[in-house]
């Protein structure tokens, strides 16, 4: 949990920063396989 909660909070920090676009993109997909993969190992990943 630990782990999706820094993302989350990553995604919000870059969202004021010209980058942002590409690394929401790139982190709604990382997003995506965390929520499945957290499904299985309970956040470990």
């Amino acid at each position: 949990m630990g782990s999706v909660k820094a993302i989350r909070n990553a995604i919000l920090l870059s969202s004021q920063k010209p980058f942002s676009k590409i690394f929401q993109r790139l982190a709604n997909k990382s997003m995506e396989g965390l929520n499945i993969s957290s499904n299985s190992t309970s956040g470990a990943a």
